[in-house]
């Protein structure tokens, strides 16, 4: 769970803000932090899983954060083309 909110929430800001630059940072994190863990810490063991809570919680944030701006738009009478 912490996986996932960790990276939902940066995810759904850089969505709000329209930095998706952001976004694809967040996935290259969720890709390669796990097997560089393992590699440079002989303590942790890398764990796939955590990975697919980080690219869980990416995408979480974005449907998070276009669903709560569709809200908006609707409550407020805008609506996109």
């Amino acid at each position: 769970m912490g996986h996932l909110l960790a990276f939902a929430l940066p995810s759904a800001v850089a969505w709000w803000l329209g930095a998706r630059w952001v976004l694809v940072l967040l996935v290259a994190h969720a890709l390669v932090s796990e097997p560089l863990q393992g590699w440079l810490v002989p303590t942790r063991q890398p764990d796939p899983l955590d990975a697919v809570a980080d690219l869980v919680g990416v995408a979480t944030g974005i449907l998070l954060a276009r669903t709560l701006r569709g809200a908006g738009e609707h409550a407020s009478g805008k609506m996109d083309r």
